[in-house]
């Protein structure tokens, strides 16, 4: 079972979320991210969080759909994206997809960031996306969709990443070991539609931005 997650951040394009979302997913709003859902026509399964960033507004059309509310206290260990991660863990959901967790304050996109490392050990597939770019862990293999040009980052995660395979991308890596505090995995490019990554040992992040829906071009170097 999938869930949608909406955090709080900042998600510049909207329009290209709908596409994200496919009929009977669950959608979990996390606390101002149900301004997200409202605004895309949709009506979560449930809104999550301390509730210290959304307006009445929102409060009220929660009330008239009767969305279940997890209210947390504004003083506690969790953010309220972690609660959420939690909570569709709990219901049985395998695949997650944390839309609008990247944008806004560094902190608050750092400490997401180590939410999706965290819970990589989970029996389940957690990505962040907002629709220009994804990000996910690799533990095994990923195979991904998009278009010529994108840009595909790899960076090793704490310790170095073994037996790195990849295809469809110009700067090809056969049988090799990226490092942490390197940067050699930075602004690949995809050249084809598909590409695949298949790793031995080690855990790698792979951010896929999709150029070609607008955002900027740069080298192979950023």
């Amino acid at each position: 079972m999938k869930a949608n997650i909406f955090a709080n951040g900042i998600i510049e394009r909207l329009d290209l979320i709908p596409p994200l979302i496919q009929p009977g997913e669950k959608i979990l709003a996390v606390d101002g991210g149900a301004f997200y859902v409202k605004t895309l026509g949709l009506v979560p399964d449930m809104l999550i969080g301390d509730l210290d960033s959304i307006n009445q507004d929102i409060l009220d059309w929660v009330a008239s759909y009767e969305i279940p509310i997890k209210r947390f206290p504004a003083e506690k260990d969790e953010t309220d994206l972690e609660l959420a991660i939690q909570e569709a863990l709990y219901i049985g959901c395998t695949d997650l997809v944390v839309i609008g967790a990247l944008g806004g304050r560094f902190d608050q996109a750092l400490g997401n960031l180590t939410l999706l490392i965290a819970f990589a050990a989970h029996e389940a597939h957690i990505a962040f996306e907002d629709g220009m770019e994804r990000v996910e862990i690799i533990r095994s293999e990923l195979a991904l969709n998009g278009a010529v040009g994108d840009r595909v980052s790899l960076l090793p995660i704490c310790s170095p990443v073994e037996g790195i395979q990849t295809t469809g991308l110009r700067y090809p890596l056969h049988d090799e070991t990226l490092h942490p505090q390197k940067t050699r995995g930075i602004s690949n490019r995809m050249e084809s539609p598909t590409a695949t990554i298949k790793i031995r040992s080690g855990e790698l992040l792979c951010i896929h931005t999709r150029l070609h829906l607008g955002k900027e071009n740069g080298g192979k170097h950023a």
